[in-house]
C-alpha cells in the first residue's frame, strides 16, 4: 500500500467522491485518529516515500474513519425496498477509494430549518403576491448556497431580499431557526430536540456547529414576510 500513489487514498479524495453521489448537497470527511504525525522526532527528516509518516496500525483491527453527509431535499436516506438508499449510495463509492481495512463511519447531518422575518415595502403599483412568492425563491437560494457549518448571514439575506425586482425597503429583519439545538443527552434510542424556535436579534446572524446544515422549507412557519406598497 505504501507504493501506491498518495493521491489515491485522501481525505480529499474521498470528499469528492461522496460529492459526485447523486444526492448528496454537501459532506465533511473526519480523520481523527490518522493524518501526519508531527510529534515524531523524525518527521520532516526523510524522504517522502522511504517511510511511514505515523506508527504503524496493529493488523486485524479495524479502523474507521468518518464521513458527515448532508442529502439534497427529497432524498431518501435509507434503503427502503428495492430503492437504495442514499447512505448505500455513498458507503459504494467510497469502497473505491478507501484503503483496505480502513472503514466509513457514514453519518446523517442535522438538518436546521430557516426562517425569517420582515416587513417588506415594494414599489407602487406591484403584485404584492408575486413579489412575496419571489422573496421565498431567493432566500431559498440563499440558503441551498451554505455548507455544512456555514452561518447565514443577516447582511447577506437583507441584500438578497432587496435585490428582488419591486422591492424598495426591507426592515425589521429577523433570521428564525428551528430546532434552536439538538439534545446532546439521551435517554433511548432517538436524540431528544428542543422544542422552542429560537429569533435572533434584528440583523444577528444564526451560526452552526460543523455538523448542523442550514436547510429552507417553502411552507414553513418560521417564514413571515409583510409584503405591502406603503
Amino acid at each position: 500500500m505504501l507504493r501506491l500513489p498518495r493521491t489515491v487514498f485522501t481525505i480529499d479524495a474521498v470528499k469528492a467522491t461522496v460529492q459526485n453521489v447523486d444526492g448528496v448537497r454537501d459532506c465533511q470527511v473526519g480523520d481523527a485518529l490518522g493524518g501526519v504525525d508531527v510529534a515524531l522526532s523524525f518527521f520532516n527528516s526523510f524522504a517522502f516515500d522511504r517511510r511511514r509518516f505515523g506508527q504503524a496500525r496493529l493488523l486485524g483491527s479495524p479502523y474507521f474513519f468518518d464521513i458527515l453527509v448532508a442529502p439534497k431535499p427529497g432524498y431518501a436516506w435509507d434503503t427502503i425496498g428495492g430503492v437504495s438508499g442514499l447512505q448505500d449510495q455513498v458507503a459504494a463509492a467510497v469502497d473505491a477509494v478507501r484503503p483496505v481495512g480502513i472503514f466509513p463511519n457514514i453519518r446523517l447531518a442535522d438538518n436546521v430549518t430557516i426562517g425569517v422575518r420582515a416587513t417588506v415595502t415594494t414599489g407602487p403599483g406591484m403584485d404584492l403576491v408575486g413579489v412575496g412568492a419571489a422573496l421565498k425563491t431567493t432566500f431559498e437560494q440563499g440558503i441551498d448556497r451554505l455548507g455544512l457549518g456555514n452561518a447565514v448571514l443577516a447582511s447577506q439575506v437583507l441584500r438578497d431580499l432587496l435585490n428582488v425586482p419591486g422591492v424598495v425597503d426591507v426592515q425589521n429583519l429577523h433570521l428564525r431557526r428551528y430546532p434552536p439545538t439538538f439534545g446532546t443527552i439521551v435517554f433511548g434510542d432517538r436524540e431528544v430536540l428542543q422544542s422552542t424556535v429560537i429569533e435572533a436579534d434584528i440583523g444577528a446572524n444564526l451560526t452552526f456547529t460543523a455538523n448542523e446544515i442550514a436547510t429552507f422549507v417553502y411552507d414553513s412557519q418560521l417564514i413571515d414576510l409583510q409584503v405591502s406598497d406603503r
